[in-house]
């Protein structure tokens, strides 16, 4: 369930870069805290996202 949030929140993302922009700390605070039950796969594409 985790990793359909964090994929869906990385999709809005491609659609809207400015959100990334205004929003980046709070992503990655949010992205981090999930990290524990997220699969490799998302982490890995999250921290691509976030410039990680």
């Amino acid at each position: 369930m985790v990793d359909l949030s964090i994929v869906n929140e990385l999709d809005v993302i491609a659609q809207m870069p400015s959100l990334l922009d205004m929003h980046q700390a709070y992503f990655r605070e949010l992205f981090a805290v999930w990290a524990p039950v997220t699969s490799s796969a998302v982490r890995s594409e999250a921290g691509r996202v976030l410039g990680r």
